[in-house]
Parts: structure tokens; sequence; C-alpha cells
């Protein structure tokens, strides 16, 4: 290549087809390894500079025998094999190369050079377009290659190539067409999250990657090139294809085919069907292709869609029970909208029937636990405000009040007369919600704090008070707190007001006169304080409430 750049009108340089094995290491002795011992004149292309100013290593020796080892000793003076560009030793030549000023294509294919690319600095003063590197042993291409910006076709397929740096194309900007195909390059477009490998490719309209044992590829893998018309993943072993196309407005030709597909997704399907070109050829033969309620939408989608040409539909092979053609395709959907129709109907009924059934039981669970739940709730609420009014005192507790009286309001005279009785004969502090409640205070809040602040809780049982909302649920909450709150003490009581009122409690409160006795009251809707049974009864009612 040195000695080529002085052919100014060359146009085409093949140096193909050179058929002994050659592996380039181009470490610092492949110069002098060369029987030719000739000087590099003033009219060779190369310029450079050696550390150590040895005349003799700018020797340059031709292999005499062969036309492409003699291009190869001076255009890869700057390889070292299996070395990246950033771990060249310091003794590295740099060098400029120049090529003939009106070549255009590039032959330098078919040959059993193993090697690796590094950065290869090209004089810019070059016209080149075509590069063919076709079937070599090149396994590697780190780069960059700079100076060659108007290459615009470059094949390197069958090249057993395993990397590619994200700086090798960077220098190709126009680059319209490029063949990767029949290498091995999974690794490499597996973790191409971000697109960085095409990302100055913003012309590339053709690129084929088939044959490339490639089993993923990231969503934004071609996000920068907004031009491609044929795009060849065929031959790989994709077991889906979520790339993103939508930019891609010109692309024409898709070639998925002998992948491991199962069906396309819903957003490459949209994006096919939002291409600027009227018709679009995608191929999806030798795909494990699924005929089932799964792929129905999409199966539809392939019979239905005016705008892309399915090559060879008729030869797609997809599994329904047995292997069936696509030649049939109307038959298939057929089929399987019938069976997809009753296993939809099952689907439903299931899983209503699953919801009816957890419903069902969620309602009776938290119906069953609804009284322990809200006090939970409520108790909660307190602590969490800090408006908890007892304190521990040693192993004891202090109350703020002795007893919360319950009662309905149609009981209010009864009940004012005998808690001002008993404040006033046995020194108790008890707690009324007229009296003391915190206004502006929400009422559930008010009474699970009364009855929490309460060493004790009186209920006064009548009609009026079973068909209260609020006096049940202080009876509901003053057997949460008994249960929970007072390790199963007896601090609930109950007074009867009227006879046999105790018979009309419902049923899931009958285990209260069960397991707890009851005071009766001996005046039914009043008392009278100088009767003998009055007396005794407001002494046994002031006496259980003093009791510490």
């Amino acid at each position: 290549m040195m000695e080529f750049a002085v052919l100014y009108n060359l146009e085409i340089l093949n140096v193909s087809f050179q058929d002994s094995f050659h592996q380039v290491g181009l470490n610092g002795a492949f110069a002098e390894n060369c029987n030719d011992t000739r000087k590099i004149g003033p009219c060779v292309s190369v310029k450079g500079t050696v550390e150590d100013n040895d005349q003799s290593v700018m020797d340059r020796k031709i292999n005499k025998g062969s036309l492409f080892p003699d291009l190869m000793n001076n255009v890869l003076t700057t390889v070292l094999d299996h070395t990246y560009v950033d771990r060249f030793p310091k003794a590295t030549k740099k060098y400029t190369i120049y090529l003939p000023r009106n070549l255009r294509k590039l032959y330098y294919h078919d040959n059993l050079y193993k090697m690796s690319i590094p950065s290869f600095p090209f004089s810019p003063n070059n016209t080149l377009t075509h590069v063919f590197g076709q079937q070599n042993i090149i396994y590697e291409l780190v780069g960059p290659v700079t100076g060659v910006t108007h290459v615009r076709y470059m094949d390197l397929s069958g090249n057993y190539c395993k990397f590619i740096s994200k700086t090798f194309f960077r220098t190709f900007s126009n680059l319209e067409f490029l063949n990767l195909s029949n290498n091995a390059l999974s690794q490499t477009f597996e973790s191409e999250n971000e697109g960085g490998l095409f990302m100055n490719q913003r012309w590339l309209s053709i690129l084929d990657l088939s044959l490339n044992r490639i089993t993923h590829l990231p969503k934004n893998v071609f996000r920068y090139n907004d031009n491609l018309q044929r795009l060849d993943i065929s031959y790989n072993s994709l077991n889906e294809f979520r790339v993103d196309i939508h930019h891609m407005k010109n692309l024409s030709h898709l070639d998925l085919s002998n992948n491991q597909l199962v069906q396309l997704s819903f957003d490459t399907r949209e994006a096919l069907d939002h291409l600027k070109s009227e018709s679009v050829s995608v191929h999806l033969s030798g795909n494990n292709l699924k005929c089932s309620c799964e792929t129905i939408d999409f199966l539809k989608w392939m019979r239905d869609s005016k705008k892309i040409n399915f090559v060879g539909i008729r030869d797609y092979v997809c599994s329904l029970g047995r292997n069936s053609t696509f030649e049939n395709l109307d038959g298939i959907l057929q089929q399987l909208e019938k069976e997809c129709s009753s296993y939809t109907l099952i689907i439903v009924l299931m899983t209503t029937l699953i919801i009816i059934t957890m419903t069902i039981t969620m309602s009776r669970i938290l119906y069953r636990f609804r009284w322990k739940l809200r006090y939970m709730y409520y108790v909660a609420k307190e602590k969490y405000k800090e408006e908890k009014k007892s304190v521990e005192l040693g192993d004891k507790l202090s109350y703020r009040f002795d007893a919360f009286i319950s009662y309905a309001d149609q009981d209010r005279k009864y009940i004012i007369d005998l808690v001002k009785s008993l404040e006033k004969n046995n020194a108790l502090n008890l707690c009324i919600h007229s009296r003391d409640f915190i206004p502006g205070t929400g009422i559930a809040d008010n009474i699970t704090n009364a009855i929490h602040c309460s060493r004790r809780t009186v209920c006064f049982m009548t009609k009026h008070f079973l068909d209260s909302y609020w006096c049940m649920f202080e009876l509901n909450m003053a057997r949460m707190e008994a249960i929970y709150s007072r390790n199963g003490q007896n601090v609930l009581f109950l007074v009867a007001l009227e006879k046999g009122i105790m018979k009309h409690l419902p049923l899931q409160l009958m285990d209260l006169v069960d397991s707890h006795s009851y005071l009766d009251s001996p005046v039914e809707g009043t008392i009278i304080m100088d009767t003998e049974a009055s007396v005794a009864f407001l002494t046994k009612l002031g006496e259980t409430l003093s009791a510490k």
C-alpha cells in the first residue's frame, strides 16, 4: 500500500485470494522478518516516527513472492496480535498511511490473514468508497480507522469476528451499505443498549447481520439509523424481536427468517403499519410460529394487513396440534376463534367465580372481625396522635376516669341523676358523652378515647340502647378493649334498665350474658333514692366502680 500511493490513476485495487495462511501479529519484529532490505525512499507514502530513532527499524522488507504480503507488511504496521489500541507498547510506530488519491474500490477478500484491526490513521486525501474485506479471519474490529470518511460500501462478512468496539465505525459517517453477516457478534450486539455502535451511521440504508448467533437485540440498538431500508437479521437465534423501528420510516425489507420467533410484538406490528413505504417485505419463514389463542391477534394481522408482503407466506408453518401451513390461514383462524371463544368463556367464568368467592370470603372475614379492626384502627390512631390519657406507673395503670357511662339519649334523665349520686356518694370520676367528650373531635374518636382512658365501662341496657348505632359501637369497643388491651379483665359491666332486655341482645353478644354477671335496676325507667332496693342497687354499683 505504501508503494501504491504513487499510482495516482489507480481506481480499483484487488489483493484478494492470497492462499497461504498468515497470522498477522504486527509486533516490533514484524518488519525485520522479511528478506528484502530496501530502505524507504522519498516517494513512498509513509510518514513515521520511532521513539528510539533507529533507522534500521524504519527499513521495509518486501516479500517478492506475493503482492499481498507486500501490502500487508506496509499497511498493518501498527497492528498488534490480540492487543487493543490502548495497550500498545511505547515502541509502536505511528504512521499516516497514504492511499492512491483516485482509489475508489479496495478488494481484500478471501485471504487467510488472521488479525485484529486496531487504530489506522489514513491520510484524508483519498476517494475510497468501497471496501471488500469478506472471508478473512479478522476476529476483532477495534479502530478507530480515520481518514476514510468517503467509504459508502463495506463488506466484512465471514470473518469469524467476535468483537467490535464502539469506536470502530465512528469515522465511517457516510456508510450506506454494511455487511457483517456470518460472524459471531452475539455478545457485541446484546450489550448495545444505547445504540452506540452505529451512532454515526445516519445514512446507513442496508444492514446485514445474518448468521451471527444473535439471541437478543436490545430495543435501542438501531436508535440512530433512521434511514435503514433493508435490515437482515436472518439465521440467528432470536426468540423475540422488540427492536424499536418506529423511526425507520423508509424501511422496505425486514428479514427475520430462520430464527426462533413465535410472533411479532404489538409494537413491531404497529411500527410496520405506519412506515412510509407503500409495500414492506417481511420474511418470517423458518421460525417457530405458534397458532394459539395467545397469537391469534398476530395471525389476524398477517391475514388482514394490506401493506405488508409476507414473503413465501404459503410455506410458513405453525404448530396447531400438528404442523399447519399458512396456505390455509383463514381455516386456521376459524378453528382458533372457535377454540379461543370457548376458552375465553371458561376463563371469564372461572375468573368471575374466583373473584366472587374471594370477595365473599374477605367480606365474611371483615364482618367477623369488624369490631376488632375498628378498635385497632382507633387505638392506633390515638397512639399516633399521642393522646393516650393513661400512663404507666410501676405495675399499675392510672386512668383519667373511674368509668365510662354508656347510655341512650332517651334515658338521659335517669342516667344523669344516677351519675350525680355515684359521684357524690362514692367520690367517683365518671365520663359521660354529654359532658366530657372533646368538642371538635369525631364521635368514634371520642368514644374510643373515653373507653381507653376509663378503668371500666358501664352500659345501661334499654330498647333505645339496642336501637342506637353509637350505643352498640360503644358496647363493642368496650368488648375489644377488655380482650386486647386489658388482658381479658372484667372491665365491662351491663346494667339492665328494662326487664328481659338481655334476651334481645344480638347473638354475637350473648356471650356477655353467659360469661359476665349483670345488674338489674330495681325500678324500671326511674330511680327512687330512698327505697331499700334502690339504695342497695346504688351501693353495689358504687362499690364495684370504686374497686381498683
